[in-house]
């Protein structure tokens, strides 16, 4: 006799032998034990789950000899001929391949023609939802109302398929995917009786890859008894199916957690000769994180993972849950993007790599207080004479900087060059400055051997935070005394570096003096600061008054009035926005201007770098001030404090919108 298959041999005759399904079981037994009869039943499940083998068992349970019950006797001519698949009256249908109305319309014929030999004439149609409209269309009606003696048996594994005008007309009974507990349990009944030595573990590994198939179960049992021999083992059982080792997946979150790329490229080439499938390897890696993420919420929580618990309770100490989210996200993105990629291995290694590139910092950083122009290996400082920046360089000033109080540079009329002599102009408001911790502004003169020039040093600092972030600094206050800390003069010798000399100075002391542009180090441009005079308008509020829109608009926007005359205009333009200027938006500018003025007026606009603020600049300006003060004021209000302190919420400042930049921003959309 030729070897039958085990799903075959071990398929449940009755219902009592059937496993898994008993909320199925129930409901027929109670329906056959009562008689009270469907003429249509639906059965729907994944593969493997027993729709066929529940739809034989009714059929025998209706034609058999001995009645009507919930157990068939299994003996009589009926029951065999329906378990060896030859009984007249049950007609199985296989969908797939009688897709046409015309096979339907053939199958309908002979429904009105009583049994053969049996007690009802059963038709058991497999993957129903293969059926075409019209072949569906053509089965309504006899589906509603067939004669009393046929019963219909439909089993399919996607009822979403189906039209509801068949669904209305059936008994649905869904079947589960049964749990790797069940399998397993099945798969040991089945190699005792088999004579089949298997370890327990090597059963609990197939019944894992069953997936919830009893079907695939019991192939997969008998592809590890061809492999292994009447000796199943656990190891070569993982070598026949290409499993993947639960230890290097643990190895594996390790690496993740403490950034060791070399250790993660390492497991991928030992599993590489172990697993054909990399798509298992990050199905494990999902499977353990998952369960990490239930015990980090519920300590004693199942997990469906072959890990020990104690391995599971020290990862879920080990790994934040913001961590085993972002994790398991990735993973799931690269697992979808696997058939993508170059090869599996490629898209697998680009998984785990992202893993690392995105992972979370878990310890605040310590900065040290020591700027870039302060450290000896940050190189030349451009700007400052070689006898100051040798002196930055070598000098320590961390100590002596944090007790000292804000100094603040201020320009003294004996400060200021001879006629004809270079000088340096005030740093521009959008010049770098780099911070420092804490605030402190510090200013020193090199005073040359021929005693003919000083120059200065300035580095300015932030009180808030430490920060290596590029900021804009605001020119300092004009009337202000200054004290300089003693402390800072021992840092320096007398002979190299003097102290600047500290004053107050007002207004009127500096009124009519005229800075020139000067050419910094590096630039091919020179930067210009604007003329100090009081004939000069607001040009930052009279830019927006004038009727200009568009190019012109955004032109108005980014120049700098430096000088008027009775019939001239003339601008500074940075040439990082020279694409703004172009002949109409001058035309236009000047026709505004001609209007404001009642004469003609003419606009000079010189491309140079800028160091007077422009209108828009000084409107970004405000807008950030009021931005932060609204931040500020948000994060002291006490209902968001109660919000945090309830609910563990947090404000996002970059949530925070002006308003009027939200209806500025519609306004642009509209047009």
């Amino acid at each position: 006799m030729s070897y039958q298959v085990l799903a075959r041999k071990w398929r449940p005759g009755g219902f009592a032998d059937l496993i898994g399904q008993d909320h199925v079981r129930q409901a027929l037994t109670n329906s056959l034990n009562t008689g009270r009869l469907h003429h249509a039943y639906l059965f729907t499940g994944t593969r493997g789950v027993g729709k066929t083998t529940i739809a034989r068992i009714l059929a025998k349970a209706l034609n058999c000899e001995q009645g009507v019950s919930a157990e068939p006797c299994g003996q009589c001519s009926s029951c065999v001929e329906i378990d060896e698949g030859r009984f007249l009256d049950l007609m199985e249908i296989d969908a797939a391949s009688r897709t046409k109305v015309d096979d339907t319309r053939d199958l309908l014929e002979n429904v009105q023609y009583a049994p053969t030999r049996g007690r009802f004439k059963v038709y058991l149609i497999d993957e129903v939802h293969m059926f075409s409209k019209s072949s569906f269309n053509a089965l309504l009606k006899t589906l509603e109302e067939p004669p009393a003696h046929v019963k219909f048996l439909l089993a399919t594994t996607d009822p979403q398929k189906i039209p509801v005008t068949v669904l209305s007309r059936c008994l649905q009974f869904n079947l589960r995917q049964m749990s790797g507990e069940v399998i397993q349990q099945q798969l040991i009944k089945v190699t005792s009786a088999e004579q089949i030595q298997a370890e327990p573990e090597a059963l609990k590994l197939i019944a894992r890859s069953a997936a919830g198939s009893m079907r695939d179960g019991l192939s997969l049992l008998d592809q590890a008894i061809a492999f292994c021999g009447t000796e199943l083992t656990l190891i070569e059982t993982a070598r026949m199916l290409g499993t993947v080792d639960q230890g290097q997946v643990v190895e594996m979150v390790h690496a993740l957690h403490r950034g060791d790329a070399n250790a993660l490229l390492s497991l991928v080439d030992v599993l590489a000769e172990r697993v054909p499938d990399f798509n298992v390897i990050l199905e494990e890696l999902l499977s353990l994180l998952h369960g990490l993420a239930v015990r980090k919420q519920v300590e004693d929580a199942p997990v469906q993972v072959d890990v020990s618990d104690e391995q599971l309770a020290e990862l879920s100490a080990l790994l934040s849950a913001e961590e085993i989210q972002l994790y398991y996200q990735l993973g799931l993105h690269g697992r979808r993007d696997l058939p993508l990629a170059p090869t599996p291995r490629i898209g697998l290694e680009m998984a785990l790599l992202r893993m690392l590139a995105f992972q979370p910092e878990r310890t605040a950083r310590e900065v040290g207080f020591r700027s870039s122009l302060l450290t000896p290996n940050a190189g030349a400082v451009p700007g400052l004479p070689a006898e100051v920046d040798a002196v930055v360089k070598s000098a320590d000033l961390s100590e002596d900087l944090a007790a000292a109080p804000m100094v603040v540079p201020v320009v003294t009329p004996e400060l200021l060059p001879a006629a004809g002599k270079p000088e340096m102009a005030q740093p521009p408001a959008s010049s770098p400055v780099v911070d420092l911790e804490p605030a402190e502004t510090v200013q020193v003169a090199s005073e040359q051997a021929q005693g003919s020039q000083s120059d200065e040093v300035v580095a300015s600092g932030s009180t808030d935070s430490v920060s290596s972030q590029v900021k804009t600094s605001e020119p300092p206050p004009i009337n202000q005394t200054i004290e300089q800390p003693a402390s800072l003069g021992s840092q320096y010798p007398s002979s190299e570096v003097t102290p600047v000399k500290e004053t107050q100075v007002n207004q009127a002391q500096i009124d009519g003096i005229q800075t020139h542009g000067v050419k910094e180090p590096g630039l091919s441009e020179p930067v210009v600061a604007p003329a100090v005079s009081g004939e000069l308008p607001d040009w930052s509020k009279l830019a927006y008054e004038l009727s200009l829109t568009g190019l012109a608009q955004q032109l108005a926007a980014q120049l700098a009035l430096i000088s008027v005359s009775e019939h001239e205009y003339c601008f500074t333009l940075d040439p990082s926005h020279r694409a703004v200027l172009n002949r109409p938006a001058q035309t236009r500018l000047e026709q505004a201007l001609s209007q404001r003025a009642g004469q003609t007026v003419t606009v000079k606009i010189e491309m140079v770098r800028q160091a007077a603020e422009t209108p828009a600049k000084e409107r970004q300006r405000q807008h950030q001030q009021k931005l932060d003060q609204t931040t500020e004021q948000l994060q002291q209000d006490p209902t968001i404090k109660a919000l945090e302190g309830a609910f563990g919420a947090r404000m996002e400042p970059d949530s925070i919108e002006s308003v009027d930049a939200a209806i500025e921003a519609a306004i642009e959309d509209d047009k």
